[in-house]
């Protein structure tokens, strides 16, 4: 468990697994994409409306899990501890999402760009 400032990557490299804590509290979740970038695997809880676009690309894709509440973390936690294979799996596909992101900021520039040279 950290709670902590500028330090989560360190800890999420670490880790096998990322669960994401300020999703089970109303203040609506953390920044997901930090430990997809490392291709970790992703337990959230329901609170995720912080981060709601990038949690439901990371859920459809399959690497995003959002459980109920913290006896279905538990159960869900110690499933995917338990079966590295699956959890590398996981990682996988939001680190696929990651990727597939990559490169808005220049799309969206390469978009507006005609528009703003007609001004």
């Amino acid at each position: 468990v950290v709670n902590t400032m500028g330090e989560l990557m360190r800890f999420y490299a670490a880790a096998n697994v990322a669960v994401i804590g300020g999703s089970f509290a109303e203040i609506g979740g953390h920044n997901p994409i930090e430990p997809a970038a490392l291709g970790l695997p992703i337990l959230m809880g329901p609170h995720i409306f912080n981060f709601e676009a990038i949690c439901q690309q990371m859920m459809a894709s399959g690497g995003l899990e959002v459980v109920a509440d913290e006896s279905a973390l538990q159960g869900r936690l110690l499933n995917l501890l338990q079966r590295p294979i699956e959890a590398e799996a996981m990682g996988q596909k939001v680190l696929q999402d990651v990727a597939s992101g990559k490169g808005a900021v220049q799309r969206v520039v390469s978009h507006l760009h005609p528009l703003i040279e007609q001004r």
